[in-house]
């Protein structure tokens, strides 16, 4: 794995957390990149909106400051269920245990949902490496074993473990940590699972099939624009010689041309409508496959940052992130959502940002001149 695949996180250059990058991993937005672009929102008409701080996620009611870590969860397991052939609501019950701290074994030979989860990403990892796999049926500690050299051996420091071998002795050391941690340590395992050739081979056969999908669907496109411009063409040559011959004075050829123009009227009609539907199939860059990474909708550059977010089950579309100042010394990362009503309203506050931006472009452009 290569060490610009995931930035550190540190307390006082805070960073956007739901991000994955274009292989798939969850990358993060650096402060100053935002900073160059800061927008005062007072300069704007458009009000934002009031939202509600977001601390119920896919129906589980958790503590604010794990909110940007469970979505971070749920994009991954969104992205890539079916290579890690998750089954409906399993991500949830894992969010769920997670939250009971229900990790212990459920009955002799079988294993927690989260404990599974674990298993999983590690024997992932294993296979790449050409170790042996931690076995889904496992009842004793071997998966934390694998955990701890995970941790040990990655170009990716987790500072809440520092300590080498903390997971060795027996699970209880595990479900004593705190919820943030685990949610921490599962979304490392998962950002971890991105390098492998599993996973990678994957992420390559997604774009590969969008790109084609993308292809079928603009040639769609074509055929049907040319079948319009053949019809209007043919509509303008028959128009042509309806004028001829209403200047000849043939009434006959009149309504023949007429009848002919109005058939060809409903055929371009047709076509139109044809290209029209041929266009709306042409995937949209919101529409990628999940392995793309999940930009942004808007960073403002004042610690606010607006996101669609697939794996987020609820009925707001387009939620805000708010880390706070930048320079603050204090970590913080609050999420909130909005009703459908409030959606229009952040919609068109985050397009009069977006003209203001254009308009500021361009006044530098022509300064520049």
């Amino acid at each position: 794995m290569h060490e610009d695949d995931i930035s550190p996180e540190t307390k006082k250059s805070k960073k956007s957390r739901v991000s994955k990058g274009d292989d798939g991993k969850t990358g993060e937005t650096n402060a100053d990149e935002l900073n160059d672009s800061v927008i005062n929102p007072a300069e704007f008409d458009t009000p934002l909106p009031q939202g509600v701080e977001l601390i119920t996620i896919a129906g589980i009611a958790l503590p604010s400051e794990d909110a940007g870590h469970a979505l971070q969860f749920l994009e991954f397991c969104n992205a890539f269920e079916q290579v890690l052939d998750l089954k409906k609501g399993q991500t949830e019950s894992i969010l769920q245990e997670l939250l009971t701290n229900g990790c212990s074994s459920k009955s002799p030979g079988q294993c927690s949902l989260v404990i599974q989860m674990h298993i999983q990403l590690l024997s992932l990892i294993q296979k790449d490496t050409g170790e042996e796999s931690t076995r889904p049926s496992s009842v004793d500690n071997s998966w934390l074993q694998a955990l701890d050299k995970c941790v040990a051996e990655s170009s990716y420091a987790l500072k809440e473990f520092p300590l080498t071998n903390c997971f060795q002795k027996d699970v209880d050391v595990y479900n004593r940590l705190e919820l943030s941690q685990k949610l921490r340590l599962l979304n490392f395992l998962c950002d971890e699972t991105l390098g492998t050739t599993t996973m990678r081979r994957w992420i390559d056969g997604e774009k590969d099939r969008c790109s084609e999908r993308v292809r079928k669907a603009k040639e769609k496109v074509d055929v049907a624009k040319q079948k319009e411009d053949k019809l209007i063409l043919k509509m303008r040559e028959e128009v042509a010689n309806s004028v001829i011959a209403s200047e000849s004075g043939d009434s006959v050829s009149i309504s023949e041309h007429e009848e002919r123009i109005s058939k060809i009227q409903a055929e371009a009609a047709n076509a139109h409508a044809e290209k029209l539907e041929a266009k709306h199939m042409v995937p949209k860059k919101n529409q990628r496959s999940h392995a793309y990474r999940t930009e942004p909708i808007l960073s403002e550059g004042n610690g606010h940052t607006f996101w669609s977010l697939k794996g987020h089950s609820s009925g707001s579309s387009i939620m805000l992130q708010d880390v706070g100042s930048w320079d603050s010394d204090t970590p913080g990362d609050k999420w909130f959502s909005y009703d459908c009503e409030q959606q229009t309203a952040v919609e068109d506050y985050i397009s009069s940002i977006r003209k203001r931006r254009l308009r500021l472009k361009h006044e530098d452009a022509n300064r520049d001149k």
